[in-house]
């Protein structure tokens, strides 16, 4: 995902999810974000993940 938004490995960045994921995102949300180098996790009424450059 990050190559295809134009990101490098190392760029910090804004995950936003599905609400249907919210569950998942309120137990591992402080480890998935340590994981992709995420500042935050949201989520909305998108149906794909998507990334951001922070």
């Amino acid at each position: 995902m990050r190559r295809e938004a134009g990101l490098e490995l190392t760029d910090r960045i804004v995950v936003t999810l599905p609400e249907a994921n919210a569950d998942l995102l309120s137990r591992h949300e402080e480890w998935i974000k340590a994981e992709v180098l995420a500042l935050a996790i949201e989520t909305d009424g998108r149906t794909e993940p998507h990334i951001s450059k922070a």
